[in-house]
Parts: structure tokens; C-alpha cells; sequence
């Protein structure tokens, strides 16, 4: 399957799921009341982030850079796919970009991600081929089962969860990617990956040092795990065997020590704290853009940008900007409006369909 428009059918088909589930389980809250909708606090940064991800991959695949190299730069599928959530904003940046042209560039890298099952499918993510896996965590599976390295794992694991929840309330996924199952010799692997651990949108002091964790947990038979293109973890998991063995990478070095993971574990619960109580404290509509912007480029440009500060004040001078503010208005009018159904939120978030405003 080559044709981007064709990508883009069979993308769209495991994406308008997801935001019909969301909506069923009470879709997002944040950062509401200081806003009306959770939509409209990106209308000021979408049209920014658009195009400084055009304008790079433009020069990128000037330089050479194939769309495969690119998505290598983002590594984690899920984080590229919140990408489509800047459509719902296209009524403010068709002026500069026609949002079919950048949905198809968008998804020609985000395909190029997935080595099998394309979009994860099924809810099945599988971002690593199983030779791959083997070959970067193959020799720990011999270190065998511990159940009590296995369970501080767990409640370490549920920290880490929270942790990004606190950082990202918008795109918690920022900083997590979870695949598999993947079968390695007579074990089915789940791996758990937690990444951008000190983001730079939030000035808080980070209790540990590591940026990066990997949780693997190993199964003596086949599992059903499921996740949606977003890595939302399905209600299915929890009724998922505990796993034979549990293992822990901080910034790829393995981690069986119960001390060591109990000191993360309260590292993780006062950092998670700080960040609260920052997110919390931010009482203005324009600290409220400031963050998201600053969620936004490390979600969806980080990994080819280095752009922070300069688009953080584009997105302002958006907020700042009355004839801009109509704009973004009668935009919210429209989605407040739209049927919370199939077919709406299809009009809302599919570049392919003109927003009647």
C-alpha cells in the first residue's frame, strides 16, 4: 500500500475509534474550565506547529532525508499519530497550508513506522520486529522469575503512568509507548517503554536522573494485549495473567535491586507531586497556550526541531491577536456545535472535509 490517500483511508479507520471510545469514557478534561472545550486551547498553536513540521520535513527531505529516516527520528509511531488532533484546527492555518498536502506528508512518515501492522490494527502495536526484540533484550531473559522484584515493578510501573499523565494531561502519551505481545523463543514479551522524562515545558526540580525506563514483562504463553494507536491501554489488559517475569531498564541499564526500585518509586511519587502543583498553578489562558505549545513541540517536534522559544511566542501572539481570536471563536462555535457522532467528528477532524464556518 503505497498511495498516501489509501494510507490515509486505513489510518483514519483505527484513529475515529479511538475518539468515539474517548468520548464514551468522558473524553478529555483538561484544560477546562479556563478554557470552554480541550479543542480550543490549540487553535493559537496548531497553525504554528503545522508549519514548523512542514517547513522542517521540507528542508530535511531537501537534505536527502527520506520519510523512512525522519520517522526513525520520531521512533515512537504513537507520538506522531497526535498529529491528526491539529486537523481539528485547519480553519486557522488554510491560509498557509492545504491540510490534505500536509495529512498525506504526515502520514507517509507515520506509515513508515510500523514494520507490521500497519496503524496498529486491531490494537495490536507492534513497532519492533520479534528478531529486533530478541536481539536487544534476549539475554535477560535468563536471569529468572522474582516475585517480589516483579511486584515493586508493578507499583513502580503504575508511577511512571500517573508521572505522565502529570506532565501531558493533553497527549499523556508524550511519554510512553507500549507494544507487543512479541514472541521470543518460548516467551511472549510486552515491553513498556517510558521516555522524555524531564520535560522542559515544565520548570520543576526532577527528584531522579534518568530520562529514559524500559519494563518488560515476559508471559509463558500467548496474551491478548491490547492498545489503540494512540497507546491508550485497553480494559481487556486487566484481566491479563500476572507476568512470570518483570524486568527494568533506567536509562538502559538493568535494575533487579529492590532498593534501588523503591528509591525510584519515591522519586517518581515527589516529582509527580511537583508537577501537580505546577500544572495546577496555572490560572491564566495564556499560561495555559504557553504549556500546551511547549507539550506540543515535544510531542510532535522534538525529535526533527530544535525550535522552543520562538514558537512559544508565535502561539501567543496568536492568543494576543484579535483578529485571530474572532477566528479561533467562530471555530469553537462550530465544534461546540457538531454532533458528537460519527459523522461529526469526522467533519471536525478529517482534512478532507471543509469546516462549514
Amino acid at each position: 500500500m503505497n498511495n498516501a490517500e489509501d494510507l490515509y483511508n486505513l489510518f483514519f479507520e483505527q484513529f475515529l475509534p479511538t475518539i468515539l471510545e474517548n468520548q464514551k469514557n468522558g473524553g478529555g478534561r483538561w484544560p477546562m474550565p479556563i478554557f470552554e472545550q480541550s479543542f480550543s486551547v490549540s487553535n493559537f498553536s496548531a497553525p504554528v506547529v503545522v508549519e514548523e513540521f512542514m517547513s522542517t520535513v521540507q528542508k530535511l527531505n531537501e537534505k536527502g532525508m527520506t520519510d523512512v529516516q525522519i520517522g526513525q527520528k520520531y521512533r515512537y509511531p504513537s507520538r506522531l499519530a497526535r498529529f491528526q488532533h491539529l486537523f481539528a484546527g485547519r480553519y486557522l492555518w488554510l491560509d498557509k497550508y492545504d491540510p490534505i498536502t500536509v495529512a498525506h506528508k504526515f502520514i507517509s512518515i507515520l506509515s513508515t513506522m510500523y514494520p507490521q501492522n500497519l496503524f496498529c490494527q486491531g490494537k495490536k502495536n507492534l513497532i519492533y520486529t520479534e528478531e529486533s526484540i530478541a536481539n536487544e533484550y534476549g539475554s535477560y531473559l535468563n536471569l529468572g522469575p522474582a516475585r517480589d522484584i516483579n511486584l515493586e515493578i508493578a507499583s513502580l510501573e503504575r508511577l511512571f503512568y500517573l508521572l505522565s499523565e502529570s506532565f501531558s494531561p493533553r497527549f499523556v502519551n508524550t511519554h510512553f509507548e507500549f507494544s507487543g505481545q512479541y514472541k521470543v523463543g518460548k516467551n511472549w514479551l510486552i515491553l513498556k517503554e517510558y521516555h522524555d522524562l524531564q520535560p522542559d515545558f515544565i520548570p520543576i526540580h526532577f527528584e531522579y536522573s534518568f530520562h529514559t525506563v524500559t519494563i518488560i514483562h515476559t508471559y509463558g504463553a500467548e496474551i491478548d494485549y491490547q492498545v489503540d494507536i494512540m497507546c491508550r491501554p485497553q480494559a481487556s489488559n486487566q484481566s491479563m495473567p500476572e507476568p512470570k517475569q518483570s524486568i527494568l531498564l533506567v536509562d538502559n541499564r538493568l535494575v533487579n535491586d529492590l532498593t534501588a526500585i523503591r528509591l525510584y518509586q519515591k522519586q517518581v511519587m515527589a516529582t509527580m507531586e511537583l508537577a501537580v502543583n505546577y500544572v495546577a498553578g496555572l490560572r491564566t489562558k495564556e499560561q495555559i497556550v504557553t504549556f500546551n505549545t511547549g507539550m506540543e513541540i515535544l510531542t510532535l517536534l522534538s525529535p526533527i526541531s530544535a525550535q522552543r522559544q520562538s514558537l512559544i511566542k508565535a502561539a501567543l501572539e496568536n492568543f494576543r491577536n484579535s483578529e485571530f481570536q474572532n477566528r479561533s471563536d467562530q471555530l469553537n462555535a462550530y465544534v461546540k456545535a457538531t454532533p458528537r457522532d460519527e459523522n461529526g467528528w469526522r467533519g471536525i477532524f478529517d482534512p478532507r472535509i471543509k469546516q462549514r464556518i
